[in-house]
């Protein structure tokens, strides 16, 4: 089974939502000196010799003492050894579930979602970001979808994934490397969202698709795709004057915008029902029952 890998500032969250920073840092440090952590780097500088990263020597961590470089956010570390070499490492990335085991298993579930993507108010998961797109009334219906892909294409639009997994070849998938709260880049959106070879859902926020990556055939699988809701204002003109006010409404049923009292409590009779209903079938609801409808979908909100 492939490593999980998780970025050094995720690492430190989620074990310091148990222990606190300090100790958190030092257990780290402890297990990954132990060789109990995997850890690994996009680039390893050995005094002033560059070498390609991926794995870093357990020996790199020391057993005692300060490390000499210790920026959790960037990932950067630095290591003086014992004979004398200055060790520095870039980007440095931990096992996940490795450092899971340092959680108690009764915390583990609140470190995981409180040091995540999903427990960020300026987040919205992907069918919330449709939600709000399909709410501000400028894109029709069908289209929600394709114009929420083509501002990720063109990087107006930032996404992040909860798990992101991937593997290069043909033949059924054996995800082969995987890393959690992933920054989702513009190529993902341009090589990879093509109708032939892709697929989308975004009640669940998992993206698939297939397509060639630095010139090999490569599959790519994101689940608990978020975007970052202040990005969304090219689709949603009102959000960027509201952002700061309204919160991320994320499990917050959405109040239809009513052309008058009697489609109101129309709308209100339905609260038994409507949440448990797709686009289609409120639709097909509306156009059958609601007074006065016009067939905009403005007067109803999807689920």
């Amino acid at each position: 089974m492939a490593t999980e890998w998780i970025r050094a500032a995720l690492a430190l969250r989620i074990v310091a939502r148990a222990f606190g920073n300090g100790t958190a840092r030092s257990s780290i440090i402890r297990r990954a000196n132990g060789g109990l952590i995997p850890t690994r780097t996009t680039r390893l500088v050995v005094d002033n010799e560059k070498q390609d990263g991926d794995p870093i020597p357990a020996g790199f961590w020391p057993t005692r003492g300060q490390l000499t470089v210790e920026d959790w956010d960037s990932g950067d570390f630095g290591s003086l050894l014992e004979r004398g070499e200055q060790w520095r490492a870039f980007a440095v990335e931990f096992g996940f579930d490795e450092v899971m085991d340092l959680v108690p298993p009764e915390q583990r579930v609140t470190s995981l979602a409180e040091s995540t993507v999903a427990s960020d108010v300026g987040w919205v998961r992907a069918r919330n970001a449709r939600h709000l797109v399909w709410n501000g009334g400028t894109v029709a219906t069908s289209r929600i979808g394709a114009a929420l892909l083509e501002e990720c294409k063109l990087g107006f639009l930032i996404g992040r994934a909860v798990l992101a997994q991937w593997y290069v070849g043909s033949g059924k998938p054996n995800w082969h490397e995987s890393v959690r709260e992933w920054d989702i880049p513009v190529w993902f959106w341009k090589d990879f969202s093509r109708d032939e070879s892709s697929e989308q859902d975004w009640d669940l926020g998992r993206f698939t698709g297939v397509g060639v990556h630095e010139g090999k055939r490569t599959a790519i699988s994101l689940s608990g795709v978020h975007f970052l809701k202040s990005s969304l204002g090219n689709l949603v003109p009102s959000l960027r004057a509201t952002i700061t006010e309204e919160g991320d409404g994320e499990d917050r049923p959405h109040k239809p915008r009513s052309p008058d009292a009697r489609l109101e409590a129309w709308w209100s009779r339905k609260a038994a029902v409507r949440d448990q209903l797709s686009l289609e079938e409120l639709l097909n609801l509306g156009r059958g029952a609601s007074p006065d409808y016009s067939g905009s979908h403005s007067h109803l909100s999807p689920t």
